[in-house]
């Protein structure tokens, strides 16, 4: 710990819990004896995985050391390198070397001094050796004789996935298979409902192979195999029994505001989980998963373009099988420009493409994005562009938030709002790019979505108010749900009161067929069903609840003495495409001590222009001298971003790190949110900016 630059107090506080520790036996329900441990702390202790990593950190650090000296060499997956000495997980250690009786005694040495030094020792009966099949046998012998260990031919599994994978991948992976029977079989013995089968299906059968998938892509036919089974579950079969199956299988993977139940598509499920593996060979350039990937396969290129390559292994040809989602699923997010191609890569916030429409000239000496970037005043070269693109892109282009404070390119995964690859965003993503136009979808899917939402939504509140999962009541008495009734209403106008009403009639009419009674058509029972409708509705009408007042009861609230708060808003001027910018900033006496209003000749968004709003605030109170201030605008987002509360959208994330950057510059500085009410001043200024040039201040 001294040599890692721990403080001697630390060090000292970590010594005392090691030598302080004392255990006493429980029996029948009663502490008995006193223990006092000699070899400090046991296994559970919530301590011990801190101290275990540190040790480990020095015996990586030996090893590290023995490589520089060039004692030990370690192994290469090419002759590009990089070269690696040992490898660890938790507890479980590699360590690799050539079969020559020099390493292997380097071996041992640094062994011998990580055991005096930590108190640990090496567990032979644990301890096994590996050898390429072009080592002799002398020197197997020789070695197995120094370490007293064992020789192993292969390791059937390794860490739960297989670490020598044949020609037969459906054996490879036969155990998936079986693990995922054992379980269905164990359930197909009990009466479940559709619900209890579709949360075991999604959580257990379909999760079972999701760790093995996230590394390798399994045999089409197994996984045709898996869903078989999975499918044959769903539909009720028991032991050799089948049953109909009434939709198509496809059908039953779309999402639940598609029409289906949301089951996985195992084959694109695992092409998702080996895109973030993609994702991370394009975006992660420090790890040591990508410095051997990239010395091997895509020497000379980024993941995207890298080619199979001759005699690939099946690692690297799984995670390449994604490389299509990867592609689809990426573009750059604009910060100087320096790295973005204006005519080939995707750059802009349109979804349809992300890529400029306007085609390129011969004679266009607009190459990459920074040449459109004035690189002084950070800002759109606005006389350039419409020189070069057509009218959308010019909009496009120009829309784009620029940081003040200058920020790099980089990718984000456009198909999430914050910019960071998900699983979930990627498999909807290659549901995109599989589906082929043919599913036949509801002729207002954006309303059906909106449905679905509010409906899950609501859920919570419906069954709190109603008292009782209503849908889950095999007698259901209308004018006892009169709550229910109205909150699915809510969700879904008209359907609620007119379903539950039916579902009275029905039962009623069954009720008396089966006394002997007369059957009625279904349309008299619906006619009468509704007219019962109407008179519960007529006898439970409900005055609208007084609306408060709250002009009232939010406003501004002063700083503490000797502080400043700088209020800040926007102003979208769709029809001019421009939006306008507000700033005030007042004492803790409710003083004015400064004020701007500003245009900016650009289309932004509303929640751009309030990230740009806020970094304005930053900067023209620093140029007003405050320096101790709190910051307050009213978007929650944003508000949130700057305090660490939540994420920003990828499009505002530069400008919110400049807005932090700037920030730095004051003695002591906060973030607040407030509602538009007690904003209003500054609202007031971004509304008056339509009618300034640049920018107006009053001291």
């Amino acid at each position: 710990m001294a040599k890692l630059g721990f403080h001697e107090n630390w060090i000292l506080l970590v010594m005392r819990c090691l030598s302080s520790v004392t255990y006493a036996v429980r029996v029948n329900g009663h502490a008995c004896g006193h223990i006092v441990p000699t070899r400090g702390l046991r296994q559970g202790d919530p301590l011990s995985p801190y101290l275990f990593l540190i040790c480990a950190k020095g015996l990586s650090a030996l090893l590290h050391k023995a490589v520089r000296n060039k004692e030990l060499k370690g192994v290469a997956a090419s002759a590009r390198r990089p070269r690696i000495s040992h490898l660890f997980f938790a507890d479980d250690s590699l360590i690799f070397g050539r079969a020559t009786v020099k390493e292997c005694s380097e071996i041992q040495r640094v062994l011998q001094v990580y055991e005096e030094s930590s108190g640990q020792q090496l567990n032979r009966n644990k301890t096994s050796l590996f050898f390429s099949h072009n080592t002799a046998n002398g020197v197997k012998e020789t070695i197995k004789a120094m370490f007293g260990a064992q020789i192993i031919k292969s390791h059937e599994s390794y860490l739960g996935l297989p670490s020598l994978i044949g020609r037969s991948k459906r054996n490879t992976f036969a155990q998936l298979k079986q693990r995922v029977s054992n379980k269905l079989a164990g359930w197909k013995e009990k009466l479940l409902s559709s619900a209890g089968k579709e949360v075991l299906i999604k959580a257990v059968a379909q999760a079972i192979p999701s760790y093995t998938m996230s590394c390798f892509k399994l045999p089409n036919t197994l996984c045709d195999e898996l869903t078989g089974m999975v499918r044959q579950f769903w539909w009720g079969q028991v032991k050799d029994e089948k049953k109909l199956a009434w939709m198509s299988w496809e059908k039953m993977c779309l999402p639940k505001e598609k029409g289906g139940m949301g089951f996985r598509d195992l084959k694109l499920f695992n092409l998702a989980l080996l895109a973030k593996q993609g994702w991370r060979l394009q975006t992660n350039s420090s790890s040591l998963f990508y410095r051997v990937y990239k010395a091997k396969y895509f020497p000379s290129c980024d993941f995207i373009e890298a080619c199979l390559g001759s005699q690939p292994s099946f690692a690297w040809r799984s995670i390449w099988a994604a490389q299509d989602i990867v592609k689809r699923g990426l573009r750059w997010q604009v910060g100087d420009g320096e790295k973005i191609q204006v005519w080939k890569d995707k750059w802009l916030q349109q979804p349809s493409t992300y890529r400029v429409v306007t085609p390129m000239s011969s004679s266009q000496l607009v190459v990459m994005v920074c040449d459109l970037i004035d690189g002084d005043r950070k800002e759109w070269k606005e006389d350039l562009i419409r020189q070069c693109f057509f009218p959308q892109d010019v909009e496009a282009i120009l829309s784009i938030p620029l940081s003040a404070h200058g920020a790099r390119d980089r990718m984000i995964w456009a198909e999430n709002k914050n910019g960071k690859f998900t699983v979930r965003s990627a498999y909807k993503l290659a549901q995109e790019i599989h589906s082929d136009g043919n599913t036949s979808e509801s002729s207002d899917r954006a309303a059906l979505k909106q449905m679905w939402r509010r409906l899950w939504g609501q859920r919570d509140l419906v069954l709190k108010q109603a008292g009782h999962p209503i849908w889950d009541q095999p007698n259901v008495d209308i004018y006892g749900c009169d709550v229910a009734v109205t909150k699915v209403d809510r969700i879904i106008p008209g359907v609620g009161g007119a379903c539950y009403s039916n579902m009275l009639g029905i039962w009623k009419e069954r009720n008396i067929a089966i006394h002997g009674g007369r059957r009625r058509e279904g349309k008299a029972i619906v006619r009468s069903s509704l007219r019962v409708l109407d008179e519960f509705q007529l006898a439970n009408v409900r005055l609208p609840a007084p609306t408060r007042q709250l002009s009232n009861e939010i406003k501004w609230s002063p700083p503490q003495l000797g502080h400043y708060k700088v209020n800040v808003d926007r102003a979208v001027f769709s029809k001019r495409k421009q939006v306008g910018i507000g700033v005030i900033i007042r004492d803790s006496g409710g003083m004015v001590i400064a004020a701007l209003s500003r245009k900016l000749a650009f289309p932004l968004g509303a929640l751009e222009t309030e990230a740009k709003a806020m970094e304005v605030g930053v900067q023209f109170a620093l140029d007003v001298g405050v320096r101790d201030v709190t910051l307050e605008g009213d978007s929650i987002c944003i508000c949130n971003a700057l305090q660490g509360l939540g994420e920003a959208s990828f499009s505002v994330q530069n400008i919110v790190a400049g807005t932090l950057h700037l920030a730095k510059g004051f003695r002591t500085v906060a973030f607040s949110y407030t509602k538009r009410l007690g904003n209003v001043p500054a609202h007031l200024l971004a509304q008056y900016a339509a009618n300034v040039e640049n920018y107006d201040c009053m001291a």
